[in-house]
C-alpha cells in the first residue's frame, strides 16, 4: 500500500507460489477493511487462486484454488466484483471446454458456483477485464470466440441464467479482441478493442446495455492516436479518458481524452522510456487520474 502522495509505502504480502498464489494480473477489490483478489498462477494446482487479506496485511486467507475443468483456471487481466456478500469473476481458461468460465463465490470463501462455461463460437472464449454488475445482471467481454473469433459482449443473470450475446466483434467495422472492462454511464457502455478497426490497431466504441446502437467512436492509427489499448476507459463529465499499450510518437503508448460522442479527441501525452511504457488502467479520484505502466522507468 502507498499513500496517494507517494509516501508511506508498505509491502503487505510476498506471493510465494503454491501456498498463496503467484502472478496477480488484476486489481484488488476493497470491502470495508478487507481486500479480495486473484492470482493467475500458483496455488495447489498452479492454475491461480482467490484470496482475501486485511488492508493492514494481516489475516491472509486463500479462499480457492482454481483447478482447470471444474472451477476454471488462470484469471488474467481480470478482477473480482462485489455485489452484496457475493464476489463475481471470470477465468481466462479452464472450464469444460478450456475456454474460460464465469463464477461466483461468497466473501467467506463458501458457495463457489460456476455460472458458465465458455464454448468458443457460441458464446465467446478467453474472457478478460472485470464484470460489470447492474441490478441482477452481469455484463462482460471475451477477447476471442464468437462468430468471427474476435470476441464478444455478453450479459448473464447473477444466478447464471439467461446468457445473451449482445455483440460479435467483426474486425474492421466494430474492432476486435477487447482486453479491458466495459465502462457504464446510464444505459450506455463504452469500451475499446485492441485490434480491428480501419487500421487494425484498435477502436473506441459505445453500445447500449440492451445491445442496440453500436457506434464506433474512433479508429486508433498508431502514431497520431496510439494503438492497441489493453485497458479500460474512465468517464468524467462526459469525457472519456484512456491509454493505449502501444503507438504514439515513441511507440510506447499514449494517454488521451475524447468526448463521449466521439468528437474532440486529444492526445494528452506520449509515453517515453523515462515515463514508463505500456500503460493500461486509470483510476479517477476527485480531479486526479492515477495509472501504472508495465515497463520502462528507471
Amino acid at each position: 500500500k502507498i499513500n496517494a502522495n507517494g509516501t508511506g509505502f508498505s509491502k503487505l504480502l510476498d506471493f510465494a507460489g503454491t501456498t498463496n498464489g503467484s502472478n496477480p494480473y488484476g486489481t484488488l477489490t476493497l470491502s470495508g477493511s478487507i481486500l479480495y483478489g486473484m492470482t493467475a498462477y500458483g496455488g495447489t494446482n498452479n492454475k491461480g487462486t482467490i484470496f482475501r487479506i486485511n488492508s493492514d496485511g494481516s489475516g491472509y486467507t486463500k479462499m480457492l484454488d482454481f483447478d482447470g475443468a471444474t472451477k476454471g483456471s488462470n484469471p488474467y487481466i481480470s478482477s473480482l466484483v462485489l455485489s452484496g456478500s457475493v464476489l463475481y469473476g471470470t477465468t481466462n481458461s479452464g472450464g469444460i471446454n478450456n475456454k474460460g468460465t464465469i463464477f461466483k463465490i461468497n466473501i467467506d470463501g463458501t458457495g463457489y458456483t460456476k455460472l458458465l462455461d465458455f464454448t468458443g463460437t457460441t458464446n465467446g472464449s478467453s474472457p478478460t477485464g472485470t464484470l460489470i454488475v447492474s441490478g441482477s445482471v452481469l455484463y462482460g467481454m471475451t477477447t476471442q470466440g464468437g462468430v468471427n473469433d474476435k470476441g464478444t459482449i455478453y450479459k448473464i443473470n447473477c444466478d447464471g441464467s439467461n446468457y445473451t450475446k449482445l455483440l460479435d466483434f467483426d474486425g474492421v467495422n466494430t474492432g476486435g479482441c477487447p482486453y479491458g472492462t466495459l465502462t457504464i454511464s446510464g444505459s450506455v457502455f463504452y469500451g475499446m478493442t485492441c485490434y480491428g478497426g480501419s487500421n487494425n490497431v484498435g477502436t473506441i466504441f459505445k453500445i447500449s446495455t440492451t445491445g442496440d446502437g453500436f457506434t464506433k467512436l474512433l479508429d486508433f492509427d498508431n502514431i497520431t492516436k496510439g494503438s492497441c489499448p489493453k485497458g479500460s476507459l474512465t468517464i468524467f463529465n462526459s469525457i472519456l479518458y484512456g491509454m493505449t499499450d502501444e503507438g504514439g510518437t515513441y511507440g510506447n503508448g499514449s494517454f488521451f481524452r475524447i468526448n463521449n460522442d466521439g468528437t474532440g479527441f486529444f492526445k494528452i501525452k506520449d509515453f517515453s522510456i523515462s515515463d514508463g511504457i505500456q500503460p493500461s488502467e486509470l483510476v479517477l479520484s476527485s480531479n486526479t487520474l492515477y495509472g501504472m505502466t508495465r515497463g520502462g522507468g528507471s
